[in-house]
């Protein structure tokens, strides 16, 4: 939707980047079916935890959470499990004009590549410089690091 309304929503801006990323969810493995079913069960139930409320007189909070501890109950006895957990990889497009963080960082990279580089000629020659075997140690120590 934003992407239509954007001035350089065009093929040749390459503005457009997809992403990749983890949808990580729990939920319990009990069905539609089951849900509903316990539902009925503890609206035909006269008492619920021992309250001397029915259950269609509780708040919506408290219904939902008399259902969920229901269902987890339900879904160790049947399933042997509380929940379950799925992973799915989903993909978004996020626009680069917009979040100028994609360049930006593209651009530190190269700048601190660079300045690494130069680092790394620098503490070389001072390798051939040194006099002492700990300065020696010293520059080869800082090259390799600024090689890396």
């Amino acid at each position: 939707a934003t992407c239509a309304a954007c001035d350089f929503n065009q093929e040749r801006n390459n503005c457009k980047r997809r992403m990749q990323w983890v949808w990580r969810g729990d939920y319990n493995p009990a069905t539609k079916g089951e849900y509903d079913r316990t539902k009925d069960q503890l609206m035909r139930e006269s008492r619920t935890n021992g309250s001397e409320q029915q259950f269609n007189e509780l708040s919506e909070k408290e219904q939902a959470k008399t259902i969920s501890d229901r269902l987890k109950l339900y879904s160790k006895n049947a399933y042997k499990k509380t929940k379950v957990t799925e992973e799915v990889t989903r993909t978004d497009t996020v626009c680069m004009r917009e979040n100028d963080f994609y360049v930006d960082t593209v651009r530190q990279f190269r700048d601190r590549r660079y300045e690494y580089k130069k680092l790394t000629k620098v503490w070389a020659k001072r390798i051939g410089k040194a006099e002492t075997p700990q300065e020696k140690k010293e520059a080869e120590d800082s090259a390799l690091v600024y090689d890396s």
